[in-house]
């Protein structure tokens, strides 16, 4: 990604832009996925009842591990 951000700063091009595009489009649809199953697998590790509370959890957790990559 930060390669097609260079050439497209570079050489903008309609075909480097529509690359950058589409990489950007996948990359936030593995996002949206990996959000969409997380409850999930949370239901599966640590049972139904905890759910709720275990899930902003991982979602807070997330949120840090993110910030500090």
């Amino acid at each position: 990604m930060p390669l097609i951000i260079s050439l497209v700063n570079a050489y903008p091009s309609a075909a480097l832009i529509y690359c950058f595009i589409l990489n950007s489009c996948a990359i936030v649809s593995i996002m949206g996925a990996t959000y969409a199953v997380i409850p999930a697998y949370e239901s599966d590790l640590f049972g139904s009842k905890y759910l709720a509370s275990n899930h902003g959890r991982m979602l807070l957790a997330s949120t840090g591990a993110g910030k500090y990559k």
